[in-house]
């Protein structure tokens, strides 16, 4: 079989697998968690974009205590500038982790105000040469009825901001980051795509290996 009729059924391989991908992220953009921080709160490990430094950060939410059965919280991710986390669960207090790794090992995140009335705060830091400004929004406006600090036990990495919770409506989060007045979006790598990602490799290797016939070389030899 030549070199570009294999290249043909790869690209079109490649074509098949990502179309079902992409098709599913169109359709269903919600995501269950995909992190556990060290004292057990599930949440979600996310990635930033079109920034400098663009830290990676932690989000957990969780109902407190945490009855047997409670749903796990997932990730509204239709908007990559304003993920939504959403923890569907009876209950009336929630804990909420949010740390930032990636960054500076010196950090000291800022003390976060409680919500106002409209359900929102934010803070301000500085890391890396860069100046971070994080917006939160709790469930919309009177939807924050108590708010308790606390340090996270064990403490997860990324200077981490603990809280405790009281929602008088639906639980949720939404988070929106900047740096240096860019807004970041957010990412995800899920499973299907990285497993694309290692088909392509290993096609294109493949590719090369056939163009290339048997021999193999590394390096100069005698």
């Amino acid at each position: 079989m030549g070199g570009a009729r294999f290249g043909s059924i790869v690209l079109a391989g490649l074509a098949i697998l990502a179309a079902p991908a992409a098709a599913s992220a169109a359709v269903n953009p919600y995501l269950t968690p995909n992190y556990t921080f060290p004292d057990g709160t599930i949440g979600f490990q996310l990635e930033t974009a079109d920034g400098l430094v663009n830290p990676s950060v932690l989000v957990g939410f969780n109902p407190q205590p945490d009855p047997p059965g409670t749903p796990e919280p997932y990730l509204d991710f239709a908007n990559r500038f304003r993920p939504l986390v959403i923890q569907a669960a009876d209950g009336s207090v929630f804990k909420f982790e949010l740390s930032f790794t990636g960054l500076d090992a010196t950090l000291l995140l800022p003390a976060v105000q409680q919500p106002n009335a409209d359900g929102e705060t934010s803070f301000r830091f500085e890391a890396d040469g860069s100046v971070f400004v994080a917006d939160l929004t709790f469930s919309g406006p009177g939807s924050v009825s108590s708010w308790v600090s606390f340090n996270p036990q064990p403490d997860p990495p990324g200077s981490p901001l603990g809280y405790y919770v009281s929602f008088g409506g639906d639980a949720s989060v939404a988070l929106q980051l900047s740096e240096d007045g860019v807004p970041l979006s957010f990412m995800v790598p899920e499973p299907s795509t990285w497993a694309l990602m290692g088909f392509g490799f290993a096609a294109l290797g493949l590719l090369g290996y056939r163009k290339g016939g048997r021999t193999l070389s590394f390096g100069s030899h005698v």
